[in-house]
């Protein structure tokens, strides 16, 4: 059942492991996924297609999937085939085919059936099709290891993966709950959750907000290099702190303006003014200004508005390198946020804003 086999989505999980996804789909849409599975043929490396490693043994590509633009390896059961199927039929020209398909996946039970005995199973909803189907997903999968953090690798793909299943307020709050700074791609998916609740103006209005916040603490941090980032971090993490100490929106609006004034002087843009206006007239809950806030603060490279395009790695998790990282901002430009593929730079711990500040010019 786990063999990698043509027709079927399975990978290699570790040094003699073998893992496959088994969808529990009705016969006419299991018809649909095998014949969308035929068309795609073309596009996989052989059977016996295979690199060099560094120790000269032979690694087979279809170790990594048997089915197109396999994303990392953690992220293997709905989530990667719908993001691989669904690059690959954005690439092709194969959507109008593969949209029922996806959607089937995305909305059944699928089966992980691994040679290791972790078998698990799990079920998602439409918006997964969806965040494929617009080139969301993948990029996100693909740069999860770009995300900055003290929690250990598992547990942060853990959180996200059970977030995107789902994709719901409670795993939400999870999710933000690891204090991390994100890489760019992420933005779009922050988008995409908070778009169906939200007037776009208002999200914009927040992420304007939440991007001055980001560039107000990377230019009031001392220091250079690692020091810099790491009192950039130290600044998100008192202000993230702030943020959590408020007691209803207008308290909210009023202690972020004014923690954030201390930093540089520099006033909020005028774009930001209709998040603070709804926010404070109680049209956003407490808990929904700041997750707005939080989640976009924390995106990397937003400290200028003149922003250089985001390097994307283009091999799967395993294989990308550090050195594949994104580009930063012209105002990050000397200090680039390095992460590494494995464990990230730390994110600091919450300390007292006037501590953090009180040493910056």
């Amino acid at each position: 059942m786990t063999t990698l086999t043509p027709l079927k989505a399975a990978r290699r999980t570790g040094d003699s492991d073998r893992g496959a996804v088994i969808p529990d789909l009705p016969l006419p849409e299991l018809l649909s996924y095998l014949d969308l599975y035929l068309d795609l043929q073309p596009s996989l490396p052989g059977p016996t297609q295979a690199t060099t490693n560094d120790d000269g043994k032979p690694f087979l590509l279809q170790n990594e999937g048997t089915f197109p633009d396999p994303p990392p390896g953690w992220t293997f059961g709905t989530l990667g085939v719908v993001a691989g199927i669904g690059s690959w039929a954005r690439k092709n020209g194969f959507f109008d085919d593969a949209k029922p398909v996806l959607e089937a996946l995305a909305n059944r039970r699928v089966y992980i059936i691994d040679t290791s005995g972790t078998n698990r199973s799990e079920t998602a909803g439409s918006h997964v099709a969806t965040l494929a189907r617009e080139g969301i997903l993948r990029p996100a999968l693909e740069n999860a290891w770009k995300i900055q953090t003290n929690a250990n690798e598992e547990d942060v793909q853990r959180v996200l993966r059970r977030w995107l299943l789902r994709f719901n307020p409670a795993y939400f709050r999870d999710f933000l709950s690891l204090r991390a700074t994100y890489p760019r791609s992420f933005s779009p998916l922050f988008d995409a959750y908070f778009m169906p609740d939200y007037d776009p103006s208002l999200v914009s209005s927040a992420r304007a907000a939440a991007q001055h916040i980001n560039t107000q603490a990377y230019h009031a941090a001392d220091g250079t290099g690692d020091t810099k980032r790491q009192n950039k971090q130290t600044i998100l993490s008192s202000l993230e702190s702030t943020l959590y100490d408020c007691d209803d929106g207008p308290e909210l609006i009023a202690r972020i303006s004014v923690q954030v004034g201390r930093l540089t002087g520099a006033d909020f843009p005028p774009d930001a003014q209709e998040f603070f206006d709804r926010t404070t007239a109680g049209e956003l809950t407490l808990e929904e200004a700041r997750n707005l806030l939080v989640a976009y603060m924390r995106l990397r490279g937003t400290a200028s508005d003149d922003q250089t395009a985001e390097s994307e790695p283009q091999t799967s998790g395993e294989g990308a390198s550090p050195e594949q990282g994104e580009s930063e901002p012209v105002a990050e430009a000397a200090d680039a946020e390095s992460s590494d593929a494995s464990s990230g730079a730390s994110s600091s711990s919450p300390t007292d804003l006037d501590d953090a500040i009180s040493d910056l010019p």
